[in-house]
């Protein structure tokens, strides 16, 4: 029996006979959040605009994309079209880790956080978030994520899995 998975992804997400993917290392929106208030702002929601917000790449520290001096919780945006077809697939965000922790959400709605104690031996953990339950197909949607970075390096890291070929 063929297993088929949806996959919005920096990563390859192995165990499975047909991957669909989305690379999602571009174009991310971003914006510090010193005061901690993005989530009692609503920063997750697909209706807040943010095209004031800088433009960051996943996979490089926010540090070496103009932000040095930023540690504490940032939130990064990136809204994506999920085809039509992929509805009754389990959709799958997955990064290699956020330093040094998030929370995920999509369409605002809060799926899951990795990370998000200041102990050491939670921090760098892969994300794995489902986005299904969450996402309007064929339509845009809106993937946030509230990171939390302990100090020195900040961002959003991707896999270091090849992808398939499409």
């Amino acid at each position: 029996m063929s297993t088929a998975i949806a996959v919005v992804c920096l990563c390859l997400l192995g165990g499975v006979s047909e991957i669909s993917r989305i690379d999602l290392v571009a174009d991310w929106r971003f914006k510090p959040d010193p005061d901690h208030a993005g989530a009692h702002h609503n920063w997750a929601s697909p209706d807040l605009p943010d095209s004031d917000w800088a433009t960051l790449q996943a996979g490089v520290r926010w540090e070496d994309q103009g932000f040095p001096n930023v540690d504490g919780y940032a939130w990064y945006r990136r809204r994506v079209d999920i085809p039509a077809d992929w509805r009754g697939k389990p959709v799958w965000l997955c990064l290699g880790a956020v330093n040094d922790g998030c929370a995920v959400y999509c369409n605002g709605q809060l799926l899951n956080t990795y990370g998000r104690t200041e102990d050491v031996s939670t921090a760098w953990v892969p994300v794995f978030a489902e986005l299904s339950p969450a996402l309007r197909f064929g339509e845009p949607n809106l993937i946030a994520l509230e990171a939390h970075d302990w100090g020195g390096s900040g961002g959003l890291w991707c896999c270091h899995a090849p992808l398939p070929p499409t």
